[in-house]
């Protein structure tokens, strides 16, 4: 299972986690171009663990994040590409909730949850940089709300967007 970590300064770790010795390429783990592995026992007292994340969630991650690298690069097209795809998902989460809230997948008429769109709009009028922590950010607040063990984290965009803007 691959984990990525981001830092809130921008920085990004990934990590796979294995069950078996025997899936470890090697001795080990490469870190930093140096062989090492750490070995864990089931139920270790104090072992670490890495929260879950929807695949949703993970997804609309990276693409915030990838938005802004583009950003930096004054790739302002591929950014915004990356934007609305995460707008789109935000779009898709609305639907869910509305799905949810009234029990059913069919829809005569529309209503509710349409402020999903008008806040969508909202974010993607402003700067890029800007309207990618705005969609973001409404998704992970629908993720929560639509997933009880969704937590919101901002903190590895908002890194990534102060370095942008500094």
């Amino acid at each position: 299972m691959l984990h990525r970590v981001v830092f809130a300064d921008g920085r990004w770790l990934d990590l796979k986690l294995v069950a078996d010795a025997g899936e470890v390429p090697g001795d080990g783990l490469w870190v930093d171009g140096s062989l090492s592995s750490v070995d864990l026992p089931d139920g270790a007292a104090g072992a670490p663990t890495l929260p879950q994340l929807h695949a949703e969630v993970a997804q609309v991650r990276f693409l915030g994040a990838y938005a802004l690298a583009k950003a930096a690069r004054d790739d302002q097209l591929i950014g915004a590409h990356l934007l609305l795809e995460a707008a789109r998902e935000v779009l898709v989460r609305g639907m869910q909730l509305r799905d949810r809230d009234l029990g059913t997948t069919i829809h005569r008429h529309g209503g509710p949850r349409n402020q999903v769109w008008r806040e969508v709009q909202q974010g993607l009028g402003q700067p890029l940089p800007e309207a990618v922590v705005a969609v973001v950010g409404q998704h992970e607040q629908l993720a929560a709300e639509l997933w009880d063990d969704h937590r919101v984290d901002l903190s590895g965009l908002n890194g990534l967007a102060r370095r942008l803007q500094g």
